[in-house]
């Protein structure tokens, strides 16, 4: 078993229509920290995967989004979290590219990488196109009402797949995959 999670409005405060580009715009998320490092000490492998179009838009830099992204590892670390690796998709969503979210393209490499079946892996997020990630890569899905998912919830006639779980947030979530796991 293994854990694949947004960033964005799942581990960190959104910034409801910006982006995060100085790590002191970086809010934790209450709870989140506590979530990963759980996931750790069951031995759950874990990765993130966020769309950062902020810097194919130039409203953000390359070295901007990899400043904060460490900054955000070295926290995780200093707190007993194991995150192997955070995924980015920097294009702009016209580009059409194959790593954007709803495409499954930076799951399925997360997996690759991390030697692991998607199928015995769980992708949380707090949007559906999250959701359809998730769902076109094989895992099993839970959206979070933190972040956009109350609006995702909301907005359930665009959804093309519903979650196999809701949760209030990242802490729900863990719980719920825990909970699966302790039940084989």
């Amino acid at each position: 078993m293994f854990v694949l999670t947004d960033r964005d409005g799942v581990i960190n405060k959104n910034c409801d229509g910006d982006y995060i580009k100085r790590w002191e715009d970086f809010e934790f998320l209450p709870g989140a920290i506590d979530a990963l490092k759980r996931l750790a000490r069951e031995g759950v492998m874990c990765a993130i995967i966020s769309n950062q179009s902020g810097v194919g838009k130039n409203v953000m830099t390359k070295e901007e989004l990899y400043e904060v992204d460490k900054r955000m590892h070295e926290e995780l670390r200093k707190n007993g979290c194991v995150v192997e690796k955070t995924y980015y998709c920097i294009h702009r969503p016209e580009e059409g590219c194959s790593c954007r979210k709803p495409m499954p393209g930076l799951l399925l490499e997360a997996c690759r990488e991390m030697n692991v079946n998607p199928k015995e892996g769980f992708f949380i997020g707090d949007y559906y196109t999250d959701i359809e990630a998730g769902y076109s890569a094989g895992m099993r899905t839970i959206l979070v009402r933190s972040g956009r998912g109350e609006k995702a919830l909301l907005d359930k006639e665009e959804w093309k797949v519903a979650p196999d779980f809701i949760a209030d947030n990242l802490e729900e979530a863990v719980d719920i995959i825990l909970n699966l796991k302790e039940k084989g």
